[in-house]
């Protein structure tokens, strides 16, 4: 979800004129990259993660699939 609102954001920013809402959207953009490579890398989350600790992130989820095939 996070690569996919990089894309379309990354599209809607073109049209946008210089100003506030440009920043706003690069924001997202920027926010949205850094949340998709943190859940691409492979790991477990630590336990200081809170909910997650323990837990799989999404990369070795894909990873653990791609392994099995």
């Amino acid at each position: 979800m996070s690569l996919l609102l990089v894309c379309i954001s990354s599209i809607i920013v073109q049209d946008v004129p210089q100003g506030n809402l440009r920043y706003v959207i690069n924001g997202i953009i920027i926010f949205n990259l850094v949340n998709f490579l943190f859940t691409a890398i492979p790991m477990t989350y630590p336990r200081w993660f809170g909910p997650l600790g323990g837990r799989p992130s999404d990369g070795l989820q894909l990873l653990s699939l791609l392994k099995m095939k």
